[in-house]
C-alpha cells in the first residue's frame, strides 16, 4: 500500500543519505582490507627478518667455541708458532668440533704477547729474546645469505671469531674459605 503513495519531497533526500552511507562502508571495507594485507605483509617480513637473524646468530656462536677450543688446546698443549704445532692443534682441535679447514673455512694462528687495549685481549708480536706466552686464533666462514638479507650483503656473509689462550693462567679457580678451613 506504501508503494503505491506518491514520494514526499523529503524522501529522495533520505534515500540518498542512505546510498551515500553505503557506498561510504564499502569504501572503508576495501580500505581495511588492503591495510590488513599490508599488516600482514610486514608482519612475514618481520618474522623472516628474525628467522634469519637467528640463523646468523646460531653460527657465530658456533664459530666462537670452534675458536675458543681450538686456543684452549693448542695452549695446553704447548703448541708454538715457530714450529707451526700451535696451528696443528688448532686444526685438529677444529675438526673434533665439527669445523674442517678447507675452502672457504680459514683458520689462523699468532703467537706473542698477551695484550689488552679497551677490554679487548689480542697477541702481539713476541719482541727479539721474549717467550711467547699466548696464541691467539682466528676462524673465518661463509654463511650464504638469506632471501632477505642477501639482498643487502651479497649472496653470503663472512662470519668470523677469535679467541686467546695464554700460558699460566688456571682456566677456573674455586675457592672456598670458612672460618675453619681454608680450599685452594
Amino acid at each position: 500500500s506504501d508503494l503505491h503513495k506518491p514520494m514526499t519531497p523529503s524522501q529522495p533526500a533520505s534515500i540518498l543519505r542512505l546510498l551515500s552511507a553505503l557506498e561510504r562502508r564499502q569504501r572503508q571495507q576495501g580500505a581495511v582490507m588492503i591495510m590488513t594485507a599490508g599488516f600482514m605483509l610486514l608482519a612475514v617480513f618481520c618474522l623472516a627478518l628474525v628467522v634469519d637473524t637467528g640463523r646468523l646468530y646460531v653460527e657465530k656462536r658456533k664459530l666462537q667455541r670452534v675458536a675458543d677450543m681450538a686456543a684452549i688446546e693448542a695452549m695446553a698443549r704447548d703448541g708454538a708458532c715457530n714450529t707451526s704445532t700451535a696451528t696443528t692443534y688448532a686444526i685438529q682441535s677444529a675438526a673434533r668440533n665439527d669445523f674442517v679447514v678447507a675452502g672457504s673455512n680459514t683458520l689462523v694462528t699468532a703467537c706473542g704477547q698477551i695484550s689488552s687495549n679497551a677490554g679487548i685481549r689480542s697477541v702481539s708480536a713476541t719482541p727479539l729474546g721474549g717467550v711467547d706466552n699466548a696464541i691467539q686464533v682466528i676462524v673465518t666462514h661463509l654463511v650464504p645469505a638469506s632471501l632477505i638479507v642477501g639482498g643487502a650483503f651479497g649472496n653470503n656473509i663472512i662470519l668470523s671469531a677469535s679467541a686467546v689462550a695464554t700460558k699460566g693462567v688456571p682456566l677456573a679457580a674455586l675457592k672456598l674459605r670458612t672460618t675453619t678451613a681454608a680450599v685452594d
